[in-house]
């Protein structure tokens, strides 16, 4: 039988074939030592990379609920317990009252951890920075008002999302990011 260019009897095949699977796997351990680092610092990023995709998530969440429901909502941030929450705007209808009430135990919430700190917000339309409790309003298409959050860790890395006015759409910039004229253009 010929392997390679050799003539090999065949009662030394089983041999072969075992040292090529080690060299396989002696392969595999080698790429895997590179790879396991790159691969754990992207699972276990530091809480600033991790509470800003969280923070995306739950803005992209609201903008599709508000779609989904055909109903406006507010994205409201309290600075005592520094805690995001998803709350629906109160309708006037009689029977909805109820609907409502129900509906806020299910809504999503999100808690910044300890290292990561909620600089402020600027909102485009005011043209102001707030750096205590706020909220944003989802219409009943998605829609919200432009605006950038600041976020920053104990390191004093920062981070800005640029929230654009059409259906959740999120932008996310390393370093902090200050509202001029044409930031959302």
């Amino acid at each position: 039988m010929y392997i390679y260019g050799c003539k090999l009897p065949v009662r030394n095949m089983r041999g072969f074939t075992l040292i090529e699977l080690v060299v396989v796997m002696v392969l595999i351990g080698v790429t895997m030592a590179f790879a396991l680092p790159r691969l754990s610092n992207f699972v276990f990023s530091d809480p600033l990379k991790q509470t800003t995709r969280k923070l995306t998530l739950l803005i992209t969440q609201t903008s599709r609920l508000a779609v989904r429901t055909s109903r406006p909502y507010f994205l409201e941030y309290d600075s005592q317990t520094r805690r995001f929450k998803v709350l629906p705007v109160e309708k006037k209808e009689p029977g909805e009252e109820d609907l409502v009430s129900d509906e806020q135990n299910h809504l999503p919430t999100l808690q910044l951890p300890d290292s990561v700190l909620l600089t402020d917000v600027s909102f485009a339309a005011a043209e102001k920075k707030i750096s205590g409790p706020f909220s944003l309003r989802f219409s009943e298409k998605g829609y919200l008002e432009p605006c950038l959050i600041h976020l920053q860790d104990q390191r004093g890395d920062e981070m800005t999302l640029k929230l654009s006015p059409f259906v959740g759409h999120v932008t996310l910039h390393q370093g902090y990011v200050s509202l001029e004229e044409d930031t959302f253009r």
